[in-house]
């Protein structure tokens, strides 16, 4: 699949845990001519990795260093390494030493994301809110990259609900392929599940498919009339605040993902539109 994709002249990024990072995985993802790998690495000290991960740092670290020695060995820039580090209450202290460990492994960019908290235990981690909140520290470090050094950077995100509400997947014109060939528009909307929004209050988010690539091409599904006007209306984005809704305790309209508007479905109160969840 890679290999089709830059055949078309496109860049690659790949996200990964890491674990399955071998040597032979990484020179092959050097000579497809990968352009950025980023690992999550939530946590800097083992116990705290294996507390949220269920697997081990040490392997996941040992796998990096592969990587770097397989673009050494291959004479190759690329891919950069990115690192993403979802933030919770139990390793936001392990934040600074993250940005000492990305110097070690010659990581490019470590972005920050806040969890999207599924269960009432993930909710009790959750740092953004309405409450004040310690403020993360922005850091840089020295990025090798063959003759040059260059800086690398600490991507935060937001903490608080705000008036600015943008979606990523509709202006960088992204698109979520599922696994049976399903056609969503963003991450937030490419499965069900249910999550605790912003206030507290739970809510249960539907799949919404906007065509199937096994059925139709991706151009006929990204210029059909569904999909253009979900487009219009999500770059305009006037969907109601629902978390600064006086009546947002006793509307059922939100707790399946449904407008006062009439949109359906809505991004009222989507944690990414707010740069509050985020994704490389």
């Amino acid at each position: 699949m890679i290999a089709a994709v830059r055949e078309r002249g496109l860049a690659v990024t790949l996200g990964s845990n890491g674990l399955l990072l071998n040597s032979e995985i990484s020179r092959e993802l050097v000579r497809l001519g990968v352009e950025r790998v980023v690992i999550s690495v939530d946590g800097v000290k083992p116990e705290t990795y294996a507390g949220i991960r269920g697997a081990t740092l040490s392997q996941v670290l040992d796998n990096i260093r592969g990587l770097n020695e397989a673009k050494r060995q291959l004479g190759s820039l690329y891919p950069a390494l990115g690192i993403e580090f979802v933030a919770l209450k139990t390793n936001l202290d392990e934040l600074p030493q993250l940005t000492e460990l990305a110097t070690h492994l010659n990581a490019a960019r470590v972005l920050v994301s806040n969890v999207l908290a599924y269960s009432e235990e993930m909710r009790a981690e959750m740092l953004y809110g309405y409450e004040p909140r310690p403020p993360f520290m922005a850091q840089g470090w020295p990025v090798r990259a063959d003759a040059w050094v260059m800086w690398g950077t600490l991507d935060l995100p937001r903490m608080h609900w705000g008036a600015e509400r943008r979606c990523r997947f509709v202006q960088d014109r992204a698109v979520v392929v599922g696994w049976d060939g399903g056609l969503a528009p963003c991450y937030a909307l490419c499965h069900n599940y249910s999550y605790f929004a912003i206030d507290g209050q739970k809510k249960q988010v539907s799949r919404y498919v906007l065509g199937n690539v096994n059925e139709q091409s991706l151009a006929e599904i990204w210029m059909s009339e569904a999909y253009t006007r979900f487009r219009s209306e999500v770059r305009s984005f006037h969907f109601p605040s629902c978390p600064n809704c006086d009546l947002r305790a006793t509307c059922d309209l939100r707790d399946n993902n449904n407008g006062c508007w009439g949109w359906n479905p809505s991004c009222a109160d989507c944690l990414w539109a707010q740069d509050i969840v985020r994704c490389p």
